[in-house]
């Protein structure tokens, strides 16, 4: 059976989200192994400065590198879909 590990930054934070995402993860469950990992987001001041936010990505990226092992596939999304 194949594993699928999703390693996100942030939570779901609303209900319908959640309750979508369960149900997605049960339907899955016949076909593959699924763990989903959510990470928290690095923190920012109200009115972050390039370095800060550059920082910031720094940090996460790691973060996401540190979920990974050698030898897995991986397949980037983005909120921008680039």
């Amino acid at each position: 059976m194949m594993n699928i590990n999703i390693v996100c930054v942030g939570k779901l934070k609303e209900d319908y989200l959640r309750m979508a995402c369960a149900e997605y993860e049960k339907r899955l469950g016949a076909f593959c192994r699924l763990k989903i990992t959510e990470l928290t987001p690095a923190r920012l001041p109200e009115e972050p400065n390039p370095s800060q936010i550059s920082a910031a990505l720094v940090d996460e990226g790691k973060r996401i590198l540190a979920c990974i092992k050698p030898g897995e596939a991986v397949f980037t999304l983005c909120i921008e879909g680039k």
